[in-house]
């Protein structure tokens, strides 16, 4: 009993840091993802008005940011429903698998005080007909067997139906036991499964997103090198000399 209430405690509070964690996280790329696109759009909007080379060097690189925000958009989903949503089947609810295993626990604990009641209901009986000379009885085990009632007995009947409701109470506790064992043996291996599958996905998911992002990034740097502004400059310097000629007339 310890060890599955203790299991329990450390899974809920484990799992639901990790579920907030990763939604925080989510939230966080939320807002980097905000200032990207002010950036491209702040690029695209120097794009105006400039040299061609320039222009055109502006308005890729500020494609190319939009297009590593929709990657990490498209991660921020993919955490969100692969990885913080199936962590959430163990938070609050009636329904959520940490409250199903408590339920199991109380539902044995229940048992075992409704046969402990009943044991002590049939031993009061035995107890009780120990007075009369004629009884022989005796208790084997949990269950009390009764070897013999003197007949005509008062308490015959009663302890007829005590022993049958002791009996039925320790058959609910042993049934309430391999539920609680076989609760306990899927709820560890589902959850060391669920997290097994949420930590392959964080990692798989942000190796792709970057790898993406890695890609943009170098094609971006490559065309802010390999842009040429001779051309700039030149037109720049006619423009220059065309004043000159014209100020000298």
């Amino acid at each position: 009993m310890l060890y599955v209430q203790r299991s329990v405690g450390i899974t809920d509070k484990s799992f639901g840091l990790l579920r907030s964690t990763v939604e925080g996280y989510v939230r966080c790329n939320e807002r980097l993802r905000s200032k990207s696109l002010k950036l491209a759009a702040v690029l695209a909007l120097m794009a105006e008005g400039q040299g061609r080379e320039t222009s055109a060097m502006l308005h890729t690189v500020s494609r190319l940011v939009r297009e590593r925000e929709a990657s990490r958009e498209a991660m921020d989903g993919r955490l969100e429903s692969l990885v913080a949503a199936p962590l959430r089947i163990y938070g609050v609810g009636p329904q959520a698998l940490c409250a199903k295993l408590r339920n199991d626990v109380r539902a044995r604990k229940a048992a075992e005080e409704a046969e402990r009641k009943k044991q002590d209901t049939f031993d009061n009986l035995i107890l009780k007909d120990s007075a009369d000379p004629g009884a022989r009885a005796r208790i084997v085990g949990a269950s009390a067997w009764l070897v013999a009632a003197p007949a005509g007995s008062a308490y015959a009947g009663a302890k007829s139906q005590s022993q049958m409701e002791l009996a039925g109470a320790a058959q609910t506790v042993r049934n309430s036991t391999i539920v609680l064992h076989d609760s306990v043996i899927d709820f560890e291996r589902r959850r060391r499964n669920d997290l097994k599958r949420a930590l392959s996905e964080l990692i798989w998911t942000e190796m792709a997103m970057h790898a993406r992002a890695l890609e943009l990034l170098t094609e971006a740097h490559q065309v802010v090198n390999d842009t040429n502004f001779e051309a700039e400059i030149e037109k720049v310097q006619l423009i220059l000399n065309e004043l000159r000629t014209q100020s000298a007339n």
